[in-house]
């Protein structure tokens, strides 16, 4: 697989990927922080999913569907990624059955955080979302690696939310 793979250095704030880009590559993160996010209507950033070492960004999605992503990934710390042709991949992936493994553990792991995180996003006290957020042993890693700022975009909440809520701890 190393033929085809190399190498990604990305700085804080780079955007590996963006909207509307096909998903033609694979990108395993070795070290940093990455994040899928958007912007809502008032220019707000929200972070769908945060991407920490042994994570993959576009793994199925881009494997398999023909559309283009919708989401920006960028570099929230300096990271240092391993980037696939997905064609390749794929290719790869049909003849190895550790590839097809390594496929689905990266799909498991971002199923479940998207079930914490929406768990998370059903408390409706916004206070009481973040509490849960610092003690839920799934998010707690998030928690410890993420600046408030980040956290707040992620639970869609204000960093005056968080302050209080820290104060109820």
């Amino acid at each position: 697989m190393h033929t085809f793979s190399h190498s990604v250095t990305a700085k804080r704030g780079t955007r590996v990927f963006e909207p509307g880009d096909h998903g033609d590559y694979v990108y395993f993160i070795g070290e940093g922080l990455l994040a899928t996010v958007w912007w809502d209507e008032q220019g707000t950033r929200r972070i769908d999913r945060l991407l920490p070492p042994l994570h993959s960004v576009l793994t199925k999605g881009n494997l398999y569907a023909h559309h283009q992503i919708y989401c920006e990934v960028a570099a929230l710390r300096p990271s240092r990624l391993i980037r696939i042709p997905a064609d390749a991949f794929k290719a790869y992936k049909e003849t190895c059955v550790e590839a097809d493994t390594l496929v689905d553990v990266m799909e498991q792991k971002k199923l479940k955080q998207y079930r914490a995180k929406n768990r998370l996003m059903l408390i409706k006290d916004e206070q009481k979302r973040y509490q849960e957020f610092v003690a839920d042993s799934y998010m707690k890693p998030f928690w410890l690696i993420t600046s408030q700022q980040e956290q707040a975009d992620y639970l869609n909440i204000s960093r005056r939310t968080i302050t209080r809520a820290m104060r109820g701890l």
